[in-house]
Protein backbone atom coordinates (compact mmCIF):
# COMPACT_ATOMS: atom_id res chain seq x y z
CA UNK A 1 0.00 0.00 0.00
CA UNK A 2 1.15 3.51 -0.69
CA UNK A 3 1.53 6.12 2.02
CA UNK A 4 -1.25 8.77 2.14
CA UNK A 5 -0.23 12.25 0.95
CA UNK A 6 1.28 14.53 3.59
CA UNK A 7 -1.08 17.32 4.70
CA UNK A 8 -0.79 20.61 6.57
CA UNK A 9 -2.42 20.33 10.01
CA UNK A 10 -1.83 23.92 11.13
CA UNK A 11 0.32 27.03 10.79
CA UNK A 12 1.64 29.96 12.82
CA UNK A 13 2.87 33.31 11.51
CA UNK A 14 6.07 34.24 13.38
CA UNK A 15 8.94 36.73 13.31
CA UNK A 16 12.64 36.34 14.01
CA UNK A 17 14.62 39.26 15.44
CA UNK A 18 17.52 40.36 13.22
CA UNK A 19 20.11 43.07 13.89
CA UNK A 20 18.33 45.45 11.52
CA UNK A 21 14.69 44.45 11.95
CA UNK A 22 12.83 41.18 11.68
CA UNK A 23 12.32 38.26 9.30
CA UNK A 24 8.70 37.17 8.87
CA UNK A 25 7.98 33.46 8.47
CA UNK A 26 5.04 31.09 8.38
CA UNK A 27 5.53 27.81 10.25
CA UNK A 28 3.57 24.95 8.68
CA UNK A 29 2.96 21.78 10.68
CA UNK A 30 2.40 18.36 9.09
CA UNK A 31 2.04 15.00 10.87
CA UNK A 32 5.81 14.37 10.54
CA UNK A 33 7.65 17.69 10.09
CA UNK A 34 7.71 21.47 10.49
CA UNK A 35 8.16 23.63 7.38
CA UNK A 36 9.58 27.15 7.74
CA UNK A 37 8.45 29.40 4.88
CA UNK A 38 9.97 32.87 4.41
CA UNK A 39 7.51 35.73 3.86
CA UNK A 40 9.53 38.96 4.13
CA UNK A 41 11.56 41.36 6.26
CA UNK A 42 10.84 44.47 8.31
CA UNK A 43 13.29 47.26 9.04
CA UNK A 44 14.04 48.24 12.63
CA UNK A 45 11.99 51.45 12.42
CA UNK A 46 8.92 49.71 11.05
CA UNK A 47 9.09 46.95 13.65
CA UNK A 48 9.25 49.37 16.59
CA UNK A 49 5.90 50.90 15.67
CA UNK A 50 4.29 47.50 15.30
CA UNK A 51 5.63 46.30 18.64
CA UNK A 52 4.33 49.40 20.42
CA UNK A 53 0.92 48.81 18.90
CA UNK A 54 0.92 45.13 19.85
CA UNK A 55 -1.81 43.17 18.08
CA UNK A 56 -3.12 46.36 16.44
CA UNK A 57 0.17 46.51 14.57
CA UNK A 58 -0.78 43.38 12.65
CA UNK A 59 -3.77 45.23 11.22
CA UNK A 60 -1.46 48.00 9.97
CA UNK A 61 1.11 45.58 8.61
CA UNK A 62 -0.15 45.86 5.04
CA UNK A 63 0.88 49.52 4.95
CA UNK A 64 4.53 48.52 5.31
CA UNK A 65 4.71 45.65 2.81
CA UNK A 66 6.48 45.89 -0.50
CA UNK A 67 4.43 44.64 -3.48
CA UNK A 68 6.76 41.62 -3.80
CA UNK A 69 6.29 40.73 -0.14
CA UNK A 70 2.52 41.08 -0.42
CA UNK A 71 2.53 38.65 -3.38
CA UNK A 72 4.76 36.20 -1.51
CA UNK A 73 2.57 36.39 1.60
CA UNK A 74 -0.56 35.68 -0.49
CA UNK A 75 1.24 32.73 -2.09
CA UNK A 76 2.27 31.36 1.33
CA UNK A 77 -1.24 31.90 2.73
CA UNK A 78 -2.65 30.12 -0.31
CA UNK A 79 -0.10 27.39 0.41
CA UNK A 80 -1.97 26.44 3.54
CA UNK A 81 -5.06 25.90 1.44
CA UNK A 82 -3.74 24.83 -1.97
CA UNK A 83 -0.07 23.80 -1.94
CA UNK A 84 1.43 20.53 -0.78
CA UNK A 85 4.20 20.61 1.86
CA UNK A 86 6.79 19.88 -0.86
CA UNK A 87 5.46 22.75 -2.99
CA UNK A 88 5.75 25.10 -0.02
CA UNK A 89 9.38 24.03 0.45
CA UNK A 90 10.13 24.72 -3.22
CA UNK A 91 8.35 28.12 -3.23
CA UNK A 92 11.45 29.93 -1.87
CA UNK A 93 15.10 28.94 -1.88
CA UNK A 94 15.35 29.78 1.84
CA UNK A 95 12.41 27.60 2.94
CA UNK A 96 13.38 24.46 4.85
CA UNK A 97 11.92 21.72 7.01
CA UNK A 98 12.66 20.11 10.37
CA UNK A 99 11.64 16.49 10.88
CA UNK A 100 10.03 16.08 14.32
CA UNK A 101 12.55 13.34 15.17
CA UNK A 102 15.28 16.03 15.03
CA UNK A 103 13.47 18.27 17.56
CA UNK A 104 14.96 17.93 21.03
CA UNK A 105 12.79 20.46 22.89
CA UNK A 106 10.30 23.29 22.29
CA UNK A 107 9.82 26.07 24.86
CA UNK A 108 6.79 28.35 24.89
CA UNK A 109 7.05 31.62 26.80
CA UNK A 110 3.83 33.56 27.41
CA UNK A 111 4.19 37.35 27.46
CA UNK A 112 1.37 39.94 27.62
CA UNK A 113 1.12 40.58 23.85
CA UNK A 114 3.52 38.07 22.31
CA UNK A 115 4.31 34.37 22.59
CA UNK A 116 7.98 33.37 22.55
CA UNK A 117 8.78 30.09 20.83
CA UNK A 118 12.18 28.36 20.99
CA UNK A 119 12.79 25.20 18.98
CA UNK A 120 15.95 23.27 19.83
CA UNK A 121 16.98 20.64 17.28
CA UNK A 122 19.94 18.27 17.17
CA UNK A 123 21.82 20.89 15.09
CA UNK A 124 20.30 24.33 15.71
CA UNK A 125 18.29 26.60 17.96
CA UNK A 126 15.48 28.76 16.51
CA UNK A 127 13.74 31.58 18.38
CA UNK A 128 10.48 33.14 17.20
CA UNK A 129 7.81 35.58 18.36
CA UNK A 130 4.13 35.44 17.45
CA UNK A 131 1.08 37.53 18.31
CA UNK A 132 -1.14 34.45 17.99
CA UNK A 133 -3.10 33.35 21.06
CA UNK A 134 -0.98 31.34 23.51
CA UNK A 135 -3.60 28.58 23.87
CA UNK A 136 -3.78 28.10 20.07
CA UNK A 137 0.01 27.91 19.74
CA UNK A 138 0.31 25.54 22.69
CA UNK A 139 -2.40 23.20 21.36
CA UNK A 140 -0.86 23.01 17.86
CA UNK A 141 2.59 22.28 19.30
CA UNK A 142 1.24 19.71 21.79
CA UNK A 143 -0.73 17.98 19.00
CA UNK A 144 2.33 17.73 16.73
CA UNK A 145 5.31 17.51 19.10
CA UNK A 146 3.75 16.08 22.26
CA UNK A 147 5.98 15.81 25.31
CA UNK A 148 8.82 17.78 23.67
CA UNK A 149 6.86 20.98 24.44
CA UNK A 150 7.48 22.90 27.68
CA UNK A 151 5.67 26.06 28.77
CA UNK A 152 7.08 28.80 30.99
Amino acid sequence: MSEPPETIVGSIKVSVQLRSGAQLLQLFFTPRRLILAHIGKRGAGELTGMTLLGKWGAALEGLFKSPGEARKQRRVRRGFEEMSPDEILKADKDNFDIVYGDVVRVELDKNPDLVGLMILTKDDKYEFLTSRDFADVSKLLQDTLGDKVETR
